[in-house]
């Protein structure tokens, strides 16, 4: 079946609404979890630090 032309800008409205929908809920959320998940990295690589470095103050 051929498509007349207004239902192609009909799909084409109806993907940009999907896409523009997807933009604005699923990738902040996305951007959360990975900020959070680098902060924990963070922190973790920041408390060994401590940890080593109180290790070593009590070794010398």
């Amino acid at each position: 079946m051929k498509k007349c032309r207004g239902s192609y800008l009909i799909e084409m409205v109806a993907v940009m609404g999907m896409v523009v929908l997807f933009a604005t809920t699923v990738l902040p959320q996305f951007a959360n979890v990975l900020k959070a998940k680098s902060e924990k990295t963070l922190q973790s690589v920041e408390h060994r630090v401590h940890v080593d470095q109180k290790h070593d103050e009590i070794v010398l």
